[in-house]
């Protein structure tokens, strides 16, 4: 936290993340266990169509990394001896970037990696982009 000449503080928080794995599913149920399909589809896809035993491993995929700076700014003006009032203004994502937090993670039953579903990878879900809240704050 900062505070400024004129009584401003000005703080922030900076988050950077690794992008986080995901599972790389099939989308079908492959091994007959009535266990599978897109939603939640637990088998994953196959490096050799009909071998389940080229199942591909847990978390293979990953999401881009995550980069957000969310910024704050306060003013305490005092009301009299043990009261104040704090004006704050909250920015975040204050460089508005796409943080994208999913993916359509169903390959498909082709082989892995050579022949995915046309949808496979493209991103369904990103975090919000840049906001302001204002808020007053009374102290005493």
């Amino acid at each position: 936290m900062y505070e400024t000449p004129y009584r401003l503080n000005v703080s922030t928080i900076i988050r950077v993340e690794s992008g986080r794995p995901y599972n790389i599913l099939a989308g079908e149920d492959l091994n007959g266990d009535a266990n599978g399909g897109a939603i939640p589809g637990p088998d994953r896809a196959l490096r050799v169509p009909g071998d389940l035993s080229s199942s591909i491993s847990r978390n293979l995929g990953t999401l881009p990394a995550q980069i957000s700076v969310d910024l704050r700014f306060t003013h305490r003006m005092p009301l009299g001896e043990r009261a104040s009032v704090d004006a704050i203004l909250d920015i975040f994502n204050l460089f508005n970037r796409a943080n994208f937090i999913d993916v359509n993670n169903i390959f498909g039953v082709g082989a892995y990696p050579t022949n995915p579903s046309p949808t496979f990878g493209q991103f369904q879900q990103v975090a919000p982009p840049r906001q302001a809240q204002l808020a007053v704050k009374i102290n005493f």
